[in-house]
């Protein structure tokens, strides 16, 4: 067992003064309580809180910490990151998860929503570092359907080893930007048939936006209703460049925002994400901190 002594807790509206028992991994008394335990703590002066939820994260990337500074998102991806990554496999991917994992541990991160590469090997660094975690398969076709279906088989693979971790699963098609409309379809079938998340790049900066209305003549929100991608199993990282219809319409669907304010800001985005609008929509926001190559951290303080 363990005995965190002295420390304050909020208790309703009132912060309180108090000791907290562990054992196992639950908590079993808060208050008075002094069984005697293996571990003791002295948190005299610290306020203990519940265990945080990063919900946009893409864990391997602190590799890439500090790698490609000072540059908007297109040229970060396309001249820095997606070259880096090309160079990447699975044990690479493990311990720098597995980095990632304690670095937010010891930050008071509990939980990560996590969208990257050979996802099997973050499930391990999950396991043996006993954080908890969404892994998702993600992936890109560049509006190729040779590329799209190869990958597809990939996601079917992976999303089957993922079932053999302690894990929530998700797909992950990247953006718009990155993922046809085809891709976007099939990810929606993937996800109601294996009954997971969808995690998912939204409107990030004013050019993913602009871009995709000369494609396809229409928002990427509207779109994305008429294909059945918008529900409660949708989590949208970023969401900066929306409109007011589009917000109102992601609340209507349930689909949930994460909102990742440093990043948007190391990448110069443009545009602060409208919180205030997606209140008054009932749109559930979270929070993220996305890669460590995009922020430079993983604490959700920071």
């Amino acid at each position: 067992m363990i005995l965190i002594e002295n420390s304050k807790f909020l208790r309703g509206n009132e912060l309180k003064e108090g000791n907290i028992l562990i054992e196992g991994n639950k908590i079993v008394a808060i208050g008075d309580t002094k069984d005697k335990s293996d571990i003791v703590i002295d948190a005299k002066g610290l306020v203990a809180i519940p265990g945080l939820f990063n919900c946009h994260t893409h864990s391997a990337m602190t590799l890439f910490r500090g790698y490609a500074e000072d540059m908007p998102l297109q040229e970060w991806l396309e001249k820095k990151i997606w070259p880096a990554e090309m160079r990447l496999n699975e044990k690479i991917v493990y311990l720098a998860s597995k980095l990632a994992c304690v670095e937010m541990l010891k930050t008071g991160t509990v939980f990560f929503n996590d969208m990257y590469f050979f996802p099997s090997a973050t499930a391990k660094a999950v396991e043996e570092t006993g954080i908890r975690a969404c892994l998702s398969s993600a992936f890109f076709d560049f509006y190729n359907s040779d590329i799209l279906e190869a990958n597809m088989k990939r996601v079917e693979k992976e999303l089957k080893e993922l079932k053999s971790f302690r894990v929530l699963r998700a797909i992950a098609p990247h953006a718009v930007y990155t993922v046809s409309i085809e891709g976007l379809r099939r990810s929606v079938e993937v996800a109601e048939r294996e009954d997971i998340f969808i995690h998912f790049h939204l409107a990030e900066t004013e050019k993913e936006v602009v871009e995709f209305k000369k494609r396809h003549g229409k928002g990427i929100v509207k779109t994305l209703d008429e294909i059945g991608f918008l529900s409660s199993r949708l989590f949208c990282a970023h969401s900066v460049w929306l409109e007011k219809d589009e917000i109102a319409l992601l609340g209507k669907k349930g689909s949930s925002v994460i909102h990742c304010p440093t990043s948007n800001m190391k990448l110069s985005v443009g545009k602060t994400m409208n919180y205030p609008e997606m209140k008054r929509c009932n749109v559930n926001v979270l929070l993220g901190t996305d890669g460590a190559a995009s922020n430079n951290s993983l604490n959700m303080f920071s």
